[in-house]
């Protein structure tokens, strides 16, 4: 923030604080000859006098609510009674024993306005401002420069800045979202590679390794084709096995699994691959799958003797938790009928919240990511071998 040169209403109120004030040292050159001093602005209000116009407005807007300002082009002395023609420079420093000038509120930076602003939502404020003059000068500062400041920050958003964006080489497109604000959206001009990218995507090279090292050298060589995979995710593998025991089989290759979520008095409860990485692990805990049902990707229902699972993307949990069963999915797989659901959702356009309702396809029996085959439940992978 700009320092000025408004004076306090009663400088000597203020007295006592310490850490306020500054001294001022003059260094004077003989005057030469032929140079006039500039004109010194003096106020209309009061005797304040200004070497700056541009001072002389602020502080009549400040301090009198006057938007004019008289100029007096008589030469008057300057500070300190000098002699018109003399070169004054001055250097300010602080000092923590003098008291404070006329313009140490002002030249103060944002902490300090932040220290005053805490200061008067206090209970003492009789106590930090003993006067009520200093306490007003201060108000009125404060609110006339953060209004004087957010009018400049406005202007230029809308004006000089817009149109800078807009001009701009990598300027891409626009959006006006309310008559006082628009979204203006740019390219890159440069991208710093500060991150380890090459770890993300090796950590899932990696896991596909394991799902398919898991697949073939056990799934595939233990139980041959009678395994069938259901569905398959990132990190997890569903399928329906024929065997006589599948908990047997488990504990006879219990190095490649981690069946410490099973409870306590459970056969194949142990500790010893707990959070191991790279062990398969019993999403269920030990309960028993009896039905499944897969339409299409992101789209089934699993059923066991305890609970059902529902999934179907773009359809709140709510709507499939309250209204959409496993016999839906049955039925929308065996009689080859869609269902479509309908409920509000609160969405965002433009900025601007909205409360809308929705009718969306909830259920549908085409899987539009495999091969179907001649049965209408079986499926093939894109371009497999099989298809003829």
């Amino acid at each position: 923030m700009d320092s000025t040169n408004t004076p306090l209403q009663n400088p000597s109120s203020a007295a006592g604080f310490p850490g306020w004030g500054f001294i001022s040292t003059d260094q004077l050159d003989s005057p030469s000859e032929n140079v006039t001093t500039d004109p010194v602005f003096s106020c209309s209000s009061c005797s304040d006098t200004f070497t700056l116009r541009s001072s002389l407005k602020k502080h009549e807007r400040l301090r009198h609510g006057n938007k004019k300002q008289r100029r007096d082009p008589s030469p008057q002395p300057g500070p300190s009674g000098l002699q018109p023609g003399a070169d004054t420079r001055k250097r300010q420093r602080r000092d923590p024993s003098s008291q404070p000038g006329s313009s140490t509120l002002q030249s103060d930076g944002p902490q300090r306005r932040r220290r005053f602003r805490a200061a008067l939502n206090t209970f003492e404020v009789e106590k930090i401002f003993p006067t009520p003059d200093v306490l007003q000068d201060l108000l009125l500062f404060l609110n006339s420069k953060e209004k004087e400041v957010t009018e400049i920050l406005e202007q230029r958003a809308q004006e000089k800045r817009g149109k800078k964006l807009v001009a701009s080489p990598t300027f891409e497109s626009f959006q006006i979202i309310t008559e006082d604000l628009v979204s203006v959206q740019r390219h890159k001009t440069s991208l710093f590679l500060n991150r380890p990218i090459y770890v993300g995507f090796s950590i899932l090279d990696i896991s596909k390794i394991l799902m398919y090292d898991f697949h073939y050298n056990f799934i595939k060589k233990t139980y041959d084709n009678r395994a069938k995979l259901l569905f398959t995710d990132t990190d997890s593998l569903c399928y329906h096995i024929h065997t006589e025991d599948v908990y047997k089989d488990i504990s006879e290759h219990a190095e490649l699994f981690d069946t410490a979520n099973y409870p306590p008095n459970h056969l194949l409860f142990n500790l010893q691959n707990n959070k191991v990485l790279g062990k398969m692990k019993d999403e269920l805990s030990g309960d028993i799958a009896s039905e499944f049902v897969g339409l299409k990707a992101k789209m089934y229902s699993l059923k066991t003797l305890h609970f059902e699972k529902q999934t179907a993307k773009g359809v709140p949990k709510s709507v499939l938790k309250s209204r959409v069963s496993h016999n839906d999915y049955k039925n929308c797989l065996l009689n080859v009928q869609g269902t479509r659901e309908s409920f509000k959702t609160i969405t965002s356009s433009h900025h601007v919240l909205k409360t809308v309702q929705q009718n969306k396809i909830s259920l549908c029996p085409f899987d539009d990511k495999r091969y179907i085959l001649d049965d209408g439940f079986s499926t093939l992978a894109v371009g497999h071998s099989d298809i003829k």
